[in-house]
């Protein structure tokens, strides 16, 4: 079933997140450091804020739809246009305060489309969850490909056509996520007037949203808070030199999570809500494995061809500061997303959001002061290498309370990803590998040979379930 539901999701697991990647790369060769650095603080800033309005809606329909689609029928939509309302409105009232935070020069052309930038693009992640409660996904695929795919193509246009300016990107992906929006809105067929929702459902939605509201802004100060502390402290250039390396590093690595992750939480939420934990957790236990088994290499592998790849394919200017910053941020992106695709969506299952916001303030603590102490000795690459330390902590934090509530431990199978990931590093470490494209595609093709290989000798799961599905394929090609 989760392979199934996986497989299913693909598409847009693999070509949003493909074409954000695409997008910073390109910018890099379109906008200057400034330009570059105010626009990614942007969208950094926009997780923030939609997380604090809306995402505690958004996480409490994706956890009870059932019950609520039971209670209120097709009115839950319009309790759900409410929401977004209200979060709308906030969105545009906040829209000032995060461009004066970094310093930017504040106009009323740049404020409108930071607004709308803003609504548009919360509204759209809201009902991207609303999908996969549903199981919507064809819907849900149009939702997550009109950002990144469309935006980005029309941001590369308006760049060119109208200059390196915020405003032309922040344009070019509205334009892209309100036609996204007005799709999505319309096959959910979401329509009528918002409808204030009772007093009982205000109680349960923010008893359940609450803490995680909180924890989610705690959450994104772990993540993003580098970004503030780097602009405070080495001004507008830092934080556009910071926020290449950073970004992809942080973007490569929650587009590998996210293959095996957008079935599998739902997948865990119906055998909770059958009755069965053990299973349930044994699913949340199973593609932390799945995860863990794509991040690992993934990070290593980005460590051995970090200069050739930046090299490659970033913009001179930033191609310093990336070669050091790329693979720290990856590895740090690698841990926190291992951490909230696996023990903190067991605090979820459970209903124990209360423990979510108690590990991720202490996250937001120990990544600033690390990131403070890091930037004062080592610049920026230094304030990326604290950030990865305070990442390393939490993982340990996260997963020792997930095991305390029942998440099967699997050391066994996860050592053995970790060897078969160490074996790939160090055999990749002993080539003297050519620069160039040739040299990149033959690195990661040897590395993703020498992976897999080892995972057959090591992993008797991962071997099974490999000829399992070669048997199915016979199988279907044969009938």
């Amino acid at each position: 079933m989760l392979f199934r539901q996986t497989l299913l999701y693909l598409p847009a697991q693999v070509f949003g997140p493909l074409f954000q990647f695409i997008a910073a790369v390109v910018w890099t060769h379109q906008l200057d450091a400034t330009a570059y650095g105010v626009v990614t603080y942007l969208i950094a800033a926009q997780d923030l804020i939609a997380m604090v309005v809306l995402g505690g809606w958004s996480s409490y329909v994706l956890r009870h739809r059932e019950e609520l689609g039971e209670r209120f029928g097709t009115n839950l939509r319009r309790h759900d246009l409410m929401f977004i309302s209200v979060a709308s409105g906030l969105q545009i009232v906040a829209a000032g305060p995060i461009l004066w935070s970094i310093n930017v020069e504040l106009t009323w052309s740049l404020a409108t489309m930071t607004a709308l930038f803003l609504v548009t693009r919360s509204a759209l992640s809201h009902y991207a969850d609303v999908c996969r409660s549903e199981t919507a996904i064809v819907t849900f695929t149009i939702g997550q490909l009109a950002s990144p795919v469309l935006g980005s193509l029309l941001s590369f246009v308006a760049i060119q056509y109208l200059g390196p300016d915020p405003r032309a990107v922040l344009g070019a992906l509205c334009v892209a996520q309100t036609l996204g929006l007005i799709v999505v809105m319309r096959r959910l067929g979401v329509k009528g007037s918002p409808l204030p929702p009772d007093k009982a459902l205000l109680r349960s939605a923010y008893t359940y949203a609450g803490p995680l509201i909180a924890a989610g802004a705690a959450l994104w100060i772990g993540g993003n808070g580098i970004r503030v502390v780097v602009e405070h402290m080495s001004g507008p250039v830092g934080l556009g030199l910071l926020s290449v390396g950073w970004g992809l590093g942080q973007r490569i690595a929650a587009f590998v999570a996210t293959l095996v992750t957008a079935a599998a939480f739902t997948l865990a939420v119906k055998r909770m809500k059958e009755g069965d934990r053990h299973e349930a957790m044994r699913q949340v236990g199973v593609n932390n494995l799945l995860i863990l088994g794509l991040l690992a290499p993934m990070a290593i592998g980005t460590l051995i061809v970090s200069t050739n790849l930046v090299t490659l394919i970033i913009a001179g200017p930033f191609q310093a500061a990336t070669i050091l910053i790329f693979p720290v941020a990856t590895m740090t992106g690698a841990l926190r997303n291992f951490a909230i695709h696996g023990a903190c969506q067991t605090y979820l299952l459970v209903s124990r959001t209360d423990l979510s916001l108690k590990v991720n303030g202490f996250d937001a603590v120990t990544s600033m002061v690390c990131c403070a102490i890091g930037l004062y000795f080592g610049g920026v690459a230094g304030a990326a290498v604290g950030c990865m330390i305070a990442a390393g902590i939490w993982v340990m934090l996260t997963f020792s309370i997930a095991f305390s509530l029942g998440l099967p431990k699997m050391f066994g199978s996860a050592a053995r990803i970790v060897i078969a990931t160490l074996v790939m590093g160090g055999l990749l470490h002993l080539v003297n590998w050519p620069l160039g494209l040739i040299g990149l595609l033959e690195t990661i093709s040897a590395g993703g040979l020498i992976y897999v290989t080892a995972l057959l000798v090591l992993l008797p799961e991962f071997r099974s379930g490999l000829l399992a599905a070669l048997k199915r394929v016979s199988t279907a090609s044969s009938a």
